[in-house]
């Protein structure tokens, strides 16, 4: 469903012969803002915060555009798990990857705003501290909203909230079970960035 959404999209949008194609690689930071998870008596929050990067790709035409978004990111997550009477952390290595679709509009005021629903959003977790043989993915997706600001010639810079849910794990190995995961996975951050976007 979300594939034929996609082609749909796409099709709409390139009917136009005066539509032209753009691509906007970027690379920034991202600001973990929450992540954490309830289970039974114990809240375990997550940091997770790093450089991250990637691009827009698609077409654009009378100030409109629409694409895929892609981006990638590599970091150490630190955790923290509370109880009433304890308080131990922990951490794992996550390498992490959003594909989603874009609509953009180019305001006249040198600035555009973007809204992207991510298709698919996923972490890669492994070398937990204390149990290095436990590796599995988590899956789901989301949405993100963005503005960009063109302060110099050629160059954007951009803020982006996005807020994701993981609600499967999949890959599982050394203890980790396949199948939904219980109780999902959120997480929101927000996404300061620097791009160069391209015209064609």
């Amino acid at each position: 469903m979300k594939k034929l959404l996609l082609v749909c999209l796409f099709s709409v949008f390139t009917i136009n012969a005066n539509a032209g194609f753009m691509v906007e690689p970027y690379l920034g930071y991202k600001l973990g803002l929450s992540a954490e998870t309830t289970s039974g008596t114990t809240v375990s929050t997550f940091k997770q915060s790093s450089v991250m990067y990637g691009g827009r790709a698609g077409f654009s035409n009378m100030g409109f555009s629409l694409g895929v978004d892609y981006s990638l990111a590599s970091f150490t997550t630190d955790v923290e798990n509370k109880t009433p009477i304890t308080t131990t952390t922990s951490t794992y290595d996550t390498t992490q990857n959003q594909l989603g679709v874009f609509v953009g509009f180019q305001l006249p005021i040198l600035a555009k705003v973007w809204g992207t629903y991510f298709l698919s959003a996923n972490q890669s977790i492994s070398n937990l501290s204390g149990a290095p043989g436990v590796s599995y993915d988590l899956t789901g997706s989301g949405y993100g909203l963005g503005v960009g600001l063109t302060m110099f010639p050629f160059i954007s810079i951009n803020a982006e909230f996005r807020s994701l849910t993981y609600d499967t794990i999949e890959n599982a190995k050394g203890g980790a079970t396949n199948g939904a995961l219980s109780p999902e996975f959120k997480a929101s951050e927000l996404f300061v960035s620097v791009s160069v976007p391209f015209s064609f």
